[in-house]
């Protein structure tokens, strides 16, 4: 019990701290490259939000489960094109 504790503990402080650094890095790339801190903000806020579907889909299609990994698009494919208003 303890060890699962300290597992969950450590994955969650490394899980802050790459997240600080993708955040921090992405901006000083994108800052020295001219552009708006509105639009790294939004790009690093869509590649959280889609990186999830990617590792399940790429783990499902490998593991030969082609049904999770169109499952798991189809949803987000609709939901996009609605927000977009397409």
């Amino acid at each position: 019990m303890l060890t699962a504790v300290g597992l969950l503990a450590g994955g969650l402080v490394l899980l802050y701290l790459g997240g600080a650094g993708l955040i921090r890095g992405a901006s000083a790339v994108a800052l020295k490259a001219g552009m708006a801190p509105f639009v790294v903000g939004m790009t690093v806020a869509a590649f959280a939000t889609s990186s999830p579907e990617l590792v399940i889909s790429l783990e499902s299609a490998l593991t030969g489960r082609d049904g999770v990994a169109v499952g798991n698009v189809r949803p987000i494919l609709l939901i996009l094109l609605g927000a977009v208003g397409l």
